[in-house]
């Protein structure tokens, strides 16, 4: 389950999860970085987007920024966080 604010890209754009459905197959509701709103986005459809790092330059540019795509296999594990508590 991806938490509120992630930054995720989602398509050809980024923006910043704002709101979340909680049932088997969670979705989200997006920010994009144009204000637009996109709601029930599956988990599946979304990439993270980690913050570039702070670290040092290299040759006048950082490094490039990688992206995690969510598996299936994760949203199933996290479908459901409080089974079993």
């Amino acid at each position: 389950m991806l938490k509120l604010g992630t930054r995720v890209g989602y398509g050809d754009q980024v923006g910043r999860v704002v709101g979340r459905t909680i049932e088997l197959q969670p979705k989200y509701d997006i920010m994009l970085a144009n204000g637009t709103i996109r709601s029930y986005v599956r988990e599946v459809d979304l990439v993270v987007v980690p913050l570039p790092s702070d670290g040092p330059l290299v040759a006048g540019t950082r490094e490039p920024m990688s992206m995690q795509r969510n598996d299936v296999n994760e949203e199933e594990r996290d479908a459901d966080p409080d089974r079993g508590r």
